[in-house]
């Protein structure tokens, strides 16, 4: 890290100038955020859809997750989103915690459903299944 610099555990969303006008809170780790940030943009959502960023899952967050979610106070969708199977990634740690903080509404998961094997060995099926979770994450009800 550069000097002067720091690790942020949390990062808001940048590009979301209104945060009272975002409906849908989606929760994100690691490289799937340029991902998602991209289609937002691409679609016109900055100001309708707003990424957080958990780069530190343990310990967990929680105070710097209760500042951003109170930015969103009138956010009505909230999603965990990530790129690895529902059993593989963070989302079994993440989304209890998360539900707690949100106690009235429902945590939606967006990714790829459970699987045995590690990683599937299609690309196309890959690429497929990527483009798909990142439209969902970012579609508004």
């Amino acid at each position: 890290m550069q000097p002067g610099t720091h690790f942020q555990p949390v990062l808001t969303d940048p590009t979301t100038t209104d945060p009272e006008q975002v409906d849908k809170v989606v929760f994100v780790s690691g490289k799937l955020y340029y991902d998602l940030q991209k289609e937002k943009a691409d679609r016109g959502l900055n100001d309708r859809i707003a990424l957080i960023r958990i780069e530190e899952l343990c310990p967990f967050p929680k105070d710097q997750i209760k500042e951003e979610l109170e930015k969103y106070r009138y956010a009505t969708e909230f999603v965990w989103c990530q790129e690895e199977h529902e059993n593989q990634g963070p989302y079994s740690f993440m989304a209890p915690r998360l539900a707690q903080m949100i106690p009235h509404h429902k945590l939606e998961y967006v990714g790829r459903k459970p699987l045995s094997a590690p990683a599937i060995a299609l690309p196309p099926l890959f690429k497929e299944q990527q483009a798909k979770l990142i439209k969902d994450a970012v579609n508004l009800d």
